[in-house]
């Protein structure tokens, strides 16, 4: 189970790429960035999503439920 998290952290976490120092430069950059995955990327835009709209969304899938409920019984 802590390696199947350990997995999941770094699926969503992603890649670390350190920053690109010029090598005929005086100056040093250290760090880096995580680059996501694409579909990490769209796991965290679906649930942002849902977590601002989810009122709207159970709402509409009522709804749309009782309106072909309503129909199927004409």
């Amino acid at each position: 189970m802590i390696r199947l998290r350990e997995q999941i952290r770094n699926w969503y976490q992603g890649k670390y790429v350190p920053h690109t120092n010029d090598p005929n430069s005086a100056l040093v950059f250290t760090g880096g960035n995580y680059e996501k995955f694409l579909s990490a990327k769209t796991v965290t835009v679906l649930v942002k999503f849902w977590l601002q709209y989810w009122q709207w969304i159970i709402s509409m899938f009522f709804v749309a439920m009782g309106t072909i409920i309503a129909l199927s019984t004409l």
